[in-house]
């Protein structure tokens, strides 16, 4: 079992891999294109580069939504052509408003958060944190290999090429969806916009996922924030960009590899959670001494790094555990969508509170009170440790299917139960505490 989810977890990784990488490549030589183009001006380069980020947040939630309702390869598939249709515009348009639509279409393409409900649907529930992790890590280094051989692959072959390029990998992907993924099986659900509101309303209304959402946001508006403030430190450290790079490149080696053993050593929960804003806050400490010696810079964001990686790959985890089956991928978009916000939201704030204050002394405290919050914020959180989420396929098929689901929810301690449109598998919550999950396998097989 964990071999097969090993295979589904490299190539939604790889998927992922490719789309980052496709995008981080664009990241430092698409502004010097851009300046090639006639009629253009600095507001419209703003615009174009920032189009991508503003549609991939808008269209986070449409795709989550239509991934509970209509199967999690479809939408991935279908956000990959728009990706590709959108690389394709903006290499033959010459205009930068033609290039602005394209960019607008490669953003629409919003498959993330379906491809992490895709990821938590085929991973049992002992081995998802560590799987969602080594997404995590996949992503990171495709993003800054990406960053890195920018330069290098643009000045031996030029954007158009590296679009192509970017498209060939997308297609790739769909191949990888479409003959390596299982057929998913989205719930039994008819599609109306009248449920959709009510789905929303209902994830909206939820006050455990309410505090996942509102932590994702907070820790990247932390790390947004950190960006502005620690690079005027490296600076007075007068630090050279390679030596920087080589800083940068062994703190997040070092912190995935510890936050990566210590996520292997421990189920994901409100304490995990609460002391990893610890940590966030013992980091903030000791850039407030930076002044004494590198030394304190470099331990508080060696610690920062660990505390992050190990929240960015738990809140995922608590999220699809406590969510309801049938509106994951909605749950997951919004949960996205939070984080795309966080981050701007950090950059837009601490970055105009760093122009008219220019206090490091004075932002970083304002930290701590944002982490002294977040840690209040989630101290009465149910991280949802005692339920069980599984599938059953149907074996049977001579059983009165509705009779068994009618009698599995009249069943204490189940506290869901929902059948697949297909009607050969069904979807259940168990309360461990209650109830176990052999107890209920061995209640359907003797049915």
């Amino acid at each position: 079992m964990f071999k097969k989810e090993l295979k589904i977890v490299f190539i939604l990784a790889f998927v992922l891999l490719f789309r980052v990488f496709g995008i981080s490549i664009i990241f430092p030589i698409f502004t010097n294109y851009l300046l090639t183009l006639k009629t253009v001006n600095k507001i419209l380069i703003s615009l174009t580069i920032g189009i991508y980020g503003f549609s991939q947040s808008f269209f986070q939630i449409p795709l989550g939504i239509l991934s509970d309702f209509f199967g999690r390869k479809k939408v991935i598939i279908f956000g990959l052509c728009i990706f590709i249709l959108g690389c394709l515009v903006v290499v033959i348009e010459k205009s930068i408003y033609g290039i602005m639509i394209g960019r607008f279409l490669q953003g629409s393409g919003a498959i993330s958060s379906v491809i992490l409900a895709l990821a938590s649907d085929s991973i049992s529930e002992k081995n998802r944190t560590i799987l969602m992790a080594l997404i995590g890590i996949i992503f990171g280094i495709s993003f800054s290999i990406g960053i890195a051989m920018s330069p290098i692959i643009y000045d031996l072959f030029g954007l158009n090429n590296v679009l192509f390029l970017i498209s060939f990998f997308s297609f790739l992907s769909i191949l990888m969806i479409f003959y390596y993924i299982p057929k998913d099986n989205p719930i039994n659900m008819n599609f109306s916009f009248y449920i959709v509101k009510n789905v929303i309303k209902k994830i909206l209304i939820n006050k455990n996922i309410l505090k996942l959402n509102c932590s994702i946001f907070l820790l990247h508006m932390l790390l947004m924030s950190n960006f502005i403030i620690l690079f005027p430190i490296i600076k007075k450290f007068g630090i050279s960009s390679i030596q920087q790079t080589k800083i940068y490149f062994f703190v997040l080696f070092f912190s995935l590899i510890i936050s990566f053993i210590l996520l292997y050593q421990f189920k994901p929960s409100k304490k995990i959670l609460q002391n990893s804003i610890i940590l966030l806050f013992i980091s903030i400490l000791f850039f407030l001494f930076y002044k004494q010696h590198i030394y304190f810079f470099l331990f508080g964001l060696q610690i920062f790094f660990i505390g992050f990686n190990i929240i960015e790959s738990i809140l995922p985890a608590i999220l699809v555990r406590i969510a309801s089956f049938p509106y994951k991928g909605t749950t997951m978009s919004l949960f996205l969508t939070s984080q795309f916000f966080g981050l701007g939201f950090g950059g837009i704030i601490f970055g105009y509170l760093y122009s008219i204050v220019d206090n490091l002394l004075l932002l970083l405290i304002i930290e701590l009170i944002i982490l002294i919050l977040w840690f209040l914020i989630v101290f009465h959180l149910d991280d949802g440790l005692y339920l069980t989420n599984f599938n059953y396929l149907m074996k049977n098929k001579n059983i009165n299917i509705d009779i068994l689901i009618k009698d599995l929810m009249n069943i204490k301690g189940i506290k869901e139960v929902f059948l697949s449109k297909n009607k050969d598998v069904i979807y259940i919550k168990v309360n461990n505490l209650i109830l176990s999950k052999n107890k209920v396998i061995n209640f359907i097989d003797k049915y």
